[in-house]
């Protein structure tokens, strides 16, 4: 498993979709949550928890 390497394209589409995710939620977010600190508390943390694990997932690659 060490030695194969990851394929390029898949990526590539998982940075497009991430960062696709990263405009599309604060939006979606703002249509369904009232309270405008919940609402930025909740953006904040779901869009971070995602690049965290994309870049851990980096690390490991």
């Amino acid at each position: 498993v060490a030695i194969t390497p990851f394929p390029f394209p898949y990526h590539n589409i998982i940075a497009v979709f991430l960062w696709m995710y990263t405009i599309l939620c604060p939006i979606l977010i703002n249509g369904i949550i009232m309270d405008v600190t919940l609402r930025g508390v909740f953006v904040f943390v779901s869009v971070f928890c995602y690049h965290a694990l994309n870049h851990i997932g980096d690390n490991l690659e």
